[in-house]
């Protein structure tokens, strides 16, 4: 299969045997690339996990130096180096190493994208679980994706900024060709893009944003309801990223204000700006001054929304307060259109998208659970490691 799956791990040797136990038992036919940013202990027995599979899996590991401060970097360099020195074939997929890609997904992606050049990915049915503290699944959730339709990528990733459209292409098939335009921006302006080698970057920003505005800018983003993509895993241990954040010497801990503190906000935007800048011209039909202006308040859109550990972590009285409140409280709210708004065909496009929706994720219910019950089998298993 013309396929990589690039799994990026960090001191969970136990996740990491998981997911690749999944690939093995739902028969993954590509390649595995681990980038292992462990520290040494964890990665040695990293290797001692890959060495169970060596017979069952086409897999290929990559060191990536560890370092707690400079995640975002490192990660970010070894990714983009395997792009532009390693990767051989002509799609590829990123996947969490506490996740589960579904190979007949890849499958289906390669075709479509084979068939439709205007496409830059592909992605479908999403299954989160929520996991208990002994790692049972205790509630899960299907999710899909939008679609980004658009013809104009500036349009595309306005789209996107908007909250309801919010999108994660890098987890679907993608093409491995639209990289070679970052390669073509280090050669201009000698910057590893999206690497921060010479700046301060923003932690929780620069692990996934940039990547998926590339995507969204390369081409449009097709949605599969009739395919299984993913499982991902929803669950409280420290270790998992989203949780990393509510560590008080964590870097992301306070967010965004501390490249302000430091006097590196700027340097981000203005790296981050040329990146975007450079990817966007000679795809998009409106001029310069647009394109600058929607670009730096889509930037500061994501920025801003990155709040750190949030407003209320701290323990005060107040905080304290209003978490006693929020969970004795429901809102309940009625909105009662006005009589010109229900006539109007935007009135009855929402209701028809509504019904639409609905339907989808009714048949995606009941078409993703025997793939839900085998991999709740498999993570059953996980309790024992």
């Amino acid at each position: 299969m013309d396929h990589t799956l690039i799994i990026p791990t960090k001191n969970r040797p136990s996740w990491l045997f998981f997911a690749l136990n999944c690939l093995k038992e739902f028969n993954y036919k590509g390649k595995i690339v681990i980038i292992d940013g462990s520290k040494e202990v964890e990665h040695s027995l990293n290797n001692q996990y890959l060495e169970k599979f060596k017979n069952s899996l086409n897999l290929q590991k990559f060191r990536e130096n560890y370092s707690e401060s400079i995640t975002h970097k490192n990660i970010n360099l070894s990714k983009y180096n395997f792009f532009k020195n390693s990767i051989n074939t002509k799609y590829f997929t990123i996947m969490n190493d506490d996740d589960c890609f579904f190979p007949d997904f890849a499958k289906y992606g390669i075709k479509f994208l084979e068939e439709n050049s205007d496409f830059s990915a592909i992605t479908g049915i999403e299954i989160n679980n929520y996991l208990d503290k002994n790692f049972k699944i205790k509630n899960y959730f299907v999710k899909v994706y939008p679609e980004f339709l658009s013809k104009d990528p500036l349009d595309r990733i306005l789209y996107y900024a908007t909250k309801q459209n919010q999108t994660l292409p890098i987890f679907g098939v993608c093409r491995t060709s639209i990289m070679s335009e970052l390669f073509e921006y280090e050669k201009n302006y000698n910057l590893k893009p999206f690497c921060r080698e010479k700046i301060e970057g923003l932690y929780s920003y620069d692990q996934e944003m940039p990547w998926q505005l590339h995507i969204i800018l390369s081409g449009k983003i097709k949605v599969s309801t009739n395919h299984i993509m993913n499982v991902r895993n929803r669950h409280d241990s420290p270790t998992r990223d989203t949780n990393l954040r509510f560590q008080k010497n964590h870097i992301a801990y306070m967010g965004p204000i501390e490249l302000i503190k430091n006097k590196t906000l700027g340097d981000f935007i203005e790296e981050h700006l040329l990146e975007l800048n450079f990817l966007i011209k000679n795809k998009t039909k409106y001029d310069n001054e647009t394109v600058e202006k929607v670009l730096k308040r889509i930037i500061w859109k994501f920025i801003s929304r990155e709040n750190g550990s949030g407003l209320h972590t701290e323990k005060t009285d107040f905080n304290n307060y209003l978490k006693d409140y929020q969970k004795d409280f429901k809102k309940i709210s009625i909105n009662i259109p006005k009589i010109n708004k229900i006539l109007s065909i935007n009135f009855f496009s929402q209701i028809k998208n509504k019904i639409s929706k609905f339907l989808i994720i009714f048949k995606i219910n009941i078409m993703a659970k025997p793939n839900f019950h085998r991999y709740k089998k498999l993570i059953e298993n996980f309790n024992k490691l």
